[in-house]
């Protein structure tokens, strides 16, 4: 890509100043230590890509190019410390100068400063590899087959595809939460239109049975098939007396509050009791353990310091540690951060379990909210509010757990506390808004049958709308988890294609270097 003729440094690292003429050739850099071998190599990147690899990676802390590159003579004048390459580009059969000074080394001066030239620099700047310790150089080379996709991903400093990778997989969760929060609601849905026809399924049939019989009472024409755009009212006239009846409709109310006292005095049922004792028992657990939550989150972390091990020394500190004690020690607290992981899995479907009961309970509270106002005159609801409200925080207090495991506590709460029985205050003004809407006239058959078509209508069109968005919300979180499945697959088989290349080359470098006794030899790569 770019022959290196001259390179000229200047204040830069342990160089004060030095020029070397390359010629366009290979070379090698040999002398005692400290005389300056890797500034030579340092300044050629930091010249071409204007960084420099051993300042940025992992361990550096606040190591920065800006403030450790120039000479510790001219530390506070970093405009004196430069680079200039001058170099052939094959390719263009031109010749070009590179320079770079320390105070912005982002800002890069191209001479000659065409598009063609500017674009190879640019290309340049994305390939900083060339610059290899010895310790990334042996990790390559013993990489297991399981890890060498990502090795051959950090060894070319190809950040940008973990970037990639971390945002599909952030994408993907996001779907796949939304597909799944639309489940209680289409159930829901279900439930409230099975309710306002007096309906045990959710089948054409049965709903235009239902549906032709208020309209008979009507004198309306059946109807003969249900779409999208079926109305139940089609043709109905508006009653006479419907401006003097009070706002909320008493059959369908009166069926919802029914509905609501039955499921109140029946007992807590089995699959929330046992998801409320489940959650309840790993959040104790994860509360007991401090520490658990901590290593499920350096689970990459500690991964990636067992996979850099190849001295008696922590690669991720330097401390000295044995190399055997040192992987041991880090095996036990993967397989520790496996099995919170685990935990946690089993733990998001409990709570997921739990949260599609508070939604069914929320909705119905909220419905005897909106009966209480709407009775004339309206009628006490404070108590009834109170209640909505605890379920609420319980409602956050679980999806918050979900978004971030450091908040036990409040989840643990809202486990541990049965919310099925309201208190009897409560029950008291959920029995009242009842008995009042008992107490309300009764209506005509026309009007009883106007009132559950209007009502069924409501609820058929929220229903059509829940289905809609539960299933685009699917199809969005199979057409994520596709695109990342298709991305994670091409990746490796692209990374580990390199891996494998280099080890072909590497044994037809070795054939070419010992043909004499070697021409059958065949490389192969094994993690010892």
């Amino acid at each position: 890509m770019i022959r290196i003729q001259t390179l000229h440094i200047e204040e830069f690292r342990g160089i004060r100043k030095l020029d070397l003429s390359l010629k366009g050739k290979n070379f090698g850099i040999c002398g005692p230590n400290g005389t300056g071998k890797s500034g030579v190599v340092d300044a050629i990147e930091f010249c071409l890509t204007g960084d420099i690899t051993r300042l940025s990676g992992q361990g550096t802390a606040d190591l920065s190019v800006k403030h450790h590159s120039p000479h510790v003579d001219q530390r506070t004048n970093p405009e004196k410390a430069n680079v200039t390459i001058t170099g052939e580009i094959p390719s263009l059969g031109k010749t070009i100068k590179i320079h770079r000074t320390v105070k912005n080394p982002k800002k890069v001066e191209i001479t000659p400063n065409d598009k063609t030239v500017k674009l190879i620099v640019a290309e340049l700047e994305t390939h900083p590899e060339f610059a290899l310790s010895r310790r990334e150089i042996v990790k390559y080379i013993i990489t297991p087959p399981g890890q060498r996709s990502i090795d051959v991903q950090t060894l070319l400093r190809l950040d940008h595809i973990e970037r990639l990778r971390k945002s599909f997989t952030t994408f993907n969760n996001k779907r796949r939460r939304e597909a799944q929060e639309a489940g209680p609601n289409l159930r829901q849905a279900e439930t409230d239109f099975k309710n306002a026809l007096k309906i045990d399924k959710v089948e054409s049939a049965l709903i235009l049975e239902k549906v032709n019989e208020k309209r008979l009472v009507l004198g309306l024409s059946p109807l003969t098939e249900l779409t999208e755009d079926t109305s139940f009212k089609s043709s109905m006239e508006t009653s006479k007396t419907e401006d003097k009846k009070p706002a909320l409709r008493k059959a369908a109310a009166l069926d919802d509050l029914e509905e609501l006292q039955a499921t109140l005095q029946s007992a807590e049922p089995s699959d929330l009791i046992n998801s409320r004792e489940a959650v309840k028992k790993s959040l104790e657990k994860l509360k007991d353990d401090e520490q658990a939550l901590k290593i499920a989150r350096r689970h990459g972390f500690i991964k990636t310091g067992l996979d850099l091990i190849s001295d008696d020394v922590c690669p991720l500190c330097d401390t000295p540690w044995k190399a055997d004690e040192l992987r041991e020690h880090l095996r036990k607290k993967i397989l520790s951060a496996e099995e919170i992981n685990k935990l946690l899995n089993q733990l998001r479907l409990n709570i997921n379990t739990i949260l599609e009961f508070l939604t069914e309970r929320m909705q119905a509270i909220s419905r005897v909210i909106q009966y209480s106002k709407e009775l004339r005159p309206s009628i006490p609801y404070t108590e009834i509010d109170s209640y909505l409200k605890s379920l609420k925080e319980s409602e956050t207090a679980l999806n918050d757990f979900l978004k971030d495991h450091s908040r036990v506590a409040p989840a643990l709460k809202a486990a541990t506390d049965s919310w099925w029985s309201p208190v009897a205050a409560q029950q008291a003004q959920i029995k009242g808004c009842t008995t009042a809407v008992k107490a309300l006239p009764d209506t005509s058959a026309e009007d009883e049958a106007r009132d559950t078509l209007s009502v069924a209508q409501d609820r058929y069109e929220r229903l059509l709308k829940a289905r809609k968005t539960a299933k685009d919300k699917k199809d969005r979180s199979t057409v994520a988890q596709k695109i990342m499945d298709h991305y994670n697959i091409t990746v490796t088989e692209v990374l580990e294609s390199i891996y494998d290349q280099v080890a072909q080359n590497f044994s037809s470098y070795y054939r070419a270097i010992n043909r004499e006794d070697e021409e059958k030899f065949v490389c192969k790569l094994t993690s010892e």
